[in-house]
């Protein structure tokens, strides 16, 4: 009997399915950047319209769930909350992500989803 060699997959295909494009990371970090003037006035509209972009480009939810579904909406409180240019809409989303059971501040966030977002 001959040995066959065990032979392993290919190591580089499965590092590219594991990798994801850094466009989320690149955009935080722009943000990051920009935003490091806030201290000493105020954040330009185009850094909030690119804040606002990243926000809805990870929100993929209709904002009927967001009202309808706790969960759901405390996975989008989360990234809003995190990301979000506009500290009001912030704290709402900290409120939805500690009582995602709360019906008014849902449906307040699932408002401001469909009017910023366009869901």
């Amino acid at each position: 009997m001959s040995e066959r060699a065990v032979t392993s997959p290919r190591r580089g295909a499965s590092a590219r399915a594991r990798r994801r494009p850094p466009v989320l990371a690149g955009a935080l970090a722009a943000l990051a950047v920009s935003a490091g003037g806030v201290g000493c006035g105020q954040i330009s509209e185009e850094t909030r319209k690119a804040s606002l972009d990243v926000v809805c480009a990870e929100i993929d939810v209709d904002p009927g769930e967001i009202a309808e579904n706790p969960e759901r909406a405390r996975l989008v409180a989360l990234i809003v909350r995190d990301l979000a240019p506009e500290e009001n809409i912030r704290d709402l989303a900290d409120q939805v992500a500690k009582d995602p059971n709360a019906v008014n501040p849902r449906a307040q966030l699932a408002e401001w989803v469909d009017e910023k977002c366009g869901q």
